[in-house]
């Protein structure tokens, strides 16, 4: 959904985007080795101690923490910490030699159990249509019942397609001038759909002149025509997901990591304008009103889930009880006092359901969809009702380096179906 969103649970680590902050954590990281390298396990697990707490929660340097209290012979404090690791990325080798000296230990044998169990799949979806055109690259869908169809956003072609109840598809919206389509979502009051743009790399005709420039874009869907263009002026954005107020007023987040920020389309001015800056936050992705409109949530990729009050705009960090991350979350929906959270940063992909307890806390969570076949790189969904639709192989993974899709790794888009 944006540049940062791509952070997969991979074997090396993605630093913060102060310069000097990342080059002293690169430094801390770079020590820890070289003491891991001659033997020096105390030194290791120092620097490693070091590095978590200057970027906590990274499946990595978790895994060397782990690794780290093992050699110390530290062993209860290696499980708790491989727990954590688990859940984020249940691919992590247990069988590693560092984790030896845990082999003779009972919660170590749990942990693998736990591990199985995560990496098991979990299906209650089915295939509700396929895309035709395989170099769409769709992120975000939207479904209209009024017309009974959906509207599907191509990050590659620019373009927003329509798919009727068979899975017929056509174009309904195309421009040159537009930019990746991101996010959609429609006002069923006012027959308005809405989509976030972004200049993306991975879309065609993309020149690094074109970096930073994002709109939102409105159009009628009872006439099928654009009606207004809402540009960001005067700075850059990343404009990824979008939600609409019960009284139409339209948000998005902008996942920049230099200037992570809310944006909100001004009507009047005929621009979307920042609405919140967020600079404690890193990645912003989804946006979802509960049934009244007070909150707002969102997801940050890196730091959870919070909540936006929209009278006085306090933001609160959504506490968790359960063993489940609230990280890696793209997609982010509230449904009947529950958040259902599509989760591709992490090992496997999922779709999770979130239960809201009192005081805006998570107190428990169950898997909807896990670690299927089909899961390219889950991104966005909708509502009809109580089924929810969502992209379930979005190919940010299929491009080159120079961002060309391969065709031996992209898919057909798919877009599977969950009775909640």
């Amino acid at each position: 959904m944006c540049q940062m969103k791509k952070l997969l649970l991979i074997t090396y680590l993605t630093f913060l985007s102060s310069a000097c902050i990342a080059q002293s954590l690169q430094e801390v990281f770079n020590a820890g080795n070289k003491a891991y390298e001659a033997n020096n396990y105390p030194d290791f697990l120092y620097q490693m101690q070091k590095a978590d707490s200057m970027r906590p929660n990274h499946p990595v340097i978790l895994r060397n923490l782990g690794a780290a209290y093992s050699l110390n012979l530290k062993k209860y404090e290696a499980v708790q910490v491989l727990e954590r690791v688990a859940y984020m990325n249940a691919n992590i080798d247990l069988d590693n030699p560092d984790f030896i000296n845990l082999q003779d230990l009972e919660p170590f044998e749990k942990l693998k159990n736990t591990i199985a169990s995560l990496k098991n799949e979990v299906r209650n979806s089915t295939k509700a249509f396929t895309l035709d055109d395989k170099n769409l690259h769709p992120e975000g869908i939207e479904y209209y019942a009024k017309q009974n169809v959906f509207y599907v956003g191509s990050i590659r072609k620019k373009k927003i397609i329509k798919v009727d109840e068979k899975g017929n598809c056509k174009d309904f919206a195309q421009s040159k001038d537009y930019l990746a389509i991101m996010g959609l979502a429609i006002d069923n009051d006012k027959d308005l759909l809405w989509a976030c743009t972004t200049a993306a790399p991975e879309m065609e005709g993309y020149t690094d002149t074109l970096e930073g420039n994002a709109e939102i874009l409105c159009f009628d869907l009872k006439n099928e025509k654009l009606l207004d263009r809402y540009p960001v002026k005067g700075q850059k954005a990343w404009l990824g997901d979008l939600a609409i107020s019960p009284t139409g007023e339209v948000y998005a987040s902008s996942s920049l990591a230099e200037h992570p920020a809310l944006f909100k389309v001004n009507k009047e001015k005929g621009i979307t304008e920042e609405w919140l800056s967020l600079e404690s936050l890193i990645s912003l992705q989804g946006l979802t009103f509960n049934k009244s409109g007070e909150l707002l949530y969102l997801a940050d990729y890196r730091h959870g889930i919070f909540s936006i009050n929209m009278e006085n705009k306090q933001i609160t960090k959504i506490q968790n009880s359960t063993p489940h991350p609230l990280k890696g979350i793209d997609g982010l929906y509230f449904y009947q006092q529950h958040l259902i959270a599509i989760c591709n940063g992490l090992q496997p992909f999922q779709v999770v359901q979130f239960t809201l307890g009192e005081e805006q806390t998570i107190s428990s969570f169950k898997y909807l969809d896990k670690a299927l076949p089909e899961m390219g790189e889950p991104t966005l969904g909708t509502f009809n009702k109580n089924k929810f639709f969502y992209v379930a192989n979005s190919p940010w993974g299929a491009y080159d380096e120079n961002k060309n899709l391969l065709p031996d790794k992209v898919q057909k888009g798919i877009i599977l179906k969950l009775t909640l």
